[in-house]
C-alpha cells in the first residue's frame, strides 16, 4: 500500500539488539498509525521527529497470545 505523506512522531529501536524500528506516524487526516521496520534499526537517523516520508507498507495479521490483529511493515520509504 502506498502512503503519499507521513510524518513521523515517534521512533523507537526494538529488539534483544535494537535490530528493528518500531515507527510511529501521523497521514493527512492526522490519524496515527504505528509501522514495523524489521532488519531496519540501524536507519534510526532517517527517522527523526518531525520528517515527511513517502511510504510502501504491507498490512499483515499479527496474532499474539490468542489477540489478533492487524499491523504495518515498511517495505521502502522517501523523505520528502
Amino acid at each position: 500500500m502506498y502512503v503519499p505523506y507521513a510524518r513521523v512522531v515517534a521512533v523507537d529501536t526494538i529488539g534483544s539488539r535494537k535490530e528493528h524500528l518500531r515507527i510511529t506516524v501521523v497521514g493527512d487526516k492526522s490519524r496515527s498509525h504505528t509501522l514495523l521496520a524489521f532488519g531496519r534499526g540501524g536507519d534510526v537517523n532517517a527517522w527523526q521527529v518531525g520528517t515527511v516520508h513517502r511510504l510502501l507498507v504491507t498490512i499483515q495479521e499479527n496474532i499474539w497470545n490468542t489477540q489478533r490483529k492487524l499491523q504495518l511493515l515498511l517495505v521502502d520509504h522517501r523523505i520528502l
